[in-house]
């Protein structure tokens, strides 16, 4: 094995653990499961299809934007399959200019996408209703 070759294995076993679940890897070190090595679901899609990645971050921004709080909008990242690959949450990340730390959690990470996307939306729609409610007063 070359160098190289255990070094990418080495960065695909730290991607799993960052994107397991705290019950998995107890699983894993009680000896209760075990990896398996499986393709990638998105690279047999990918080669099919090389425009389906791109469609499938357009079709996740826009029902992001259009979610109405942000509970939904985390549950449009698990319909969309967004929760299971650090790399997608990366890749949306990105679009939104929202800032990825290697150490935190993909919880955390799509909590603060969805706070830039739906949150600020929110609030925005907040402060203007509240700014008609001063002017409304004022007025009287």
């Amino acid at each position: 094995m070359r160098k190289n070759e255990a070094s990418a294995i080495l960065k695909a076993i730290a991607n799993w653990i960052d994107m397991a679940t705290a019950e998995e890897i107890q699983a894993i070190t009680e000896g209760k499961a075990r990896f398996v090595l499986a393709p990638a679901p998105d690279e047999d899609a990918a080669r099919e299809n090389p425009g389906r990645l791109k469609l499938d971050l357009d079709r996740v921004q826009n029902r992001l934007e259009t979610a109405e709080s942000i509970e939904q909008g985390l549950e449009i990242l698990r319909e969309e399959g967004f929760d299971r690959r650090r790399q997608d949450l990366a890749r949306l990340a990105k679009t939104y200019q929202v800032g990825v730390r290697k150490s935190e959690p993909m919880v955390d990470l799509a909590q603060r996408i969805v706070s830039a996307v739906v949150g600020s939306r929110l609030q925005a729609e907040t402060m203007r209703t509240l700014d008609l409610d001063r002017k409304s007063r004022t007025v009287k």
